[in-house]
């Protein structure tokens, strides 16, 4: 998150007409949430696809093998790039 935060900061609050900034986002919160949301996914789904996608997990005759991995209720809870809440849901399937 930390790359994203920057690059967001850098890249993407200047077009929003908001200086380079990790703190309060103000009025554009929602939309900076939404970016957020956006970019993480995507970073997320390429870490999932390159690290967890297939990967067994096994616990005596149980297998666990995961399929993705994807976030949801991406929040930024005081408006500020800084605070982030989100959720790690996993797909797997039990064998």
């Amino acid at each position: 998150m930390a790359r994203l935060r920057t690059q967001i900061a850098v890249e993407e609050l200047p077009a929003l007409g908001l200086p380079i900034t990790l703190g309060n986002v103000g009025e554009h919160a929602e939309s900076v949430r939404a970016m957020v949301e956006h970019k993480l996914g995507e970073a997320a789904i390429l870490l999932s696809n390159e690290r967890f996608a297939g990967q067994c997990i096994t616990a005596g005759a149980t297998e666990i093998v995961m399929e993705t991995l994807t976030l949801t209720d991406v929040e930024l809870p005081w408006g500020r790039l800084f605070d982030l809440t989100m959720n790690v849901d996993a797909r797997y399937a039990v064998g």
